[in-house]
């Protein structure tokens, strides 16, 4: 169904706003290669030439506004506080799709080969709890709710940051909740760095938490850090 879904589009609405379903098709090929990170236009113009197709950075920037406009991918822009930090508008954004089985498709990825290939099966869990906080957050009523990543220059990421109402939360994506410790650690890293600028009089975090790909329980650890199973990840 998906795969059929991604012909239509192709033969039907690329064609009507005069693209080429090939370079479409190519650049969405190097889109789900590249899942989840801040690629570069330079990246997705090798990774398309290596399938035969040629596009400038003019030619992808806007076949990737196509594509956010056909609700097929959604940008995700970084984060730092305070609101108005200059930070925010120079961290290149991250692009997901908007369904996880979207590259899943593309990338050819059956159940059987994604056990054998846990770190794609890793990012595309990553996706597909993207793909809920925003509609989990697109539930709450107000401006300024927004979903974001956050990297530092010292190597620090935090997966997500829901911002609402002037608070925000961090969570961690983790596909194995065996690396619940590891994520606990970047939360506690970030909250400590926000917390360190006394001038910026930044906010406490509403809450953080680690989402987790296995269990049926969540749970809250001895630090304070909830531990959510993707299964019962709701409001």
């Amino acid at each position: 169904m998906v795969r059929q879904h991604i012909a239509s589009v192709l033969d039907i609405n690329v064609l009507e706003e005069g693209r080429s379903p090939d370079r479409a098709l190519s650049l969405m090929k190097a889109l789900a290669a590249n899942e989840g990170r801040s690629v570069t236009y330079k990246t997705l113009k090798q990774d398309m030439a290596v399938q035969g197709a040629v596009a400038g950075t003019d030619t992808i920037a806007s076949y990737l506004e196509l594509f956010d406009r056909m609700h097929l991918t959604q940008e995700l822009q970084g984060w730092a506080p305070p609101m108005r930090s200059r930070m925010r508008v120079r961290l290149k954004p991250k692009r997901y799709f908007c369904d996880p089985s979207l590259p899943a498709a593309l990338l050819g990825a059956t159940p059987d080969a994604l056990l054998q290939d846990m770190q794609t099966l890793g990012l595309l869990f990553e996706n597909l709890v993207m793909r809920d906080l925003k509609a989990f957050l697109s539930t709450y009523a107000g401006l300024g709710n927004e979903l974001h990543y956050y990297r530092d220059e010292h190597g620090l990421e935090v997966d997500a940051i829901l911002e609402h109402a002037g608070r925000w939360a961090g969570i961690e994506i983790k596909l194995s909740d065996t690396k619940a410790d590891e994520a606990a650690e970047s939360l506690k890293r970030l909250h400590s760095k926000v917390a360190s600028n006394t001038a910026q009089k930044n906010s406490e975090p509403a809450f953080l938490a680690v989402v987790v790909g296995r269990g049926k329980l969540a749970y809250t650890r001895d630090d304070g850090i909830h531990v959510i199973p993707a299964a019962v990840l709701g409001p």
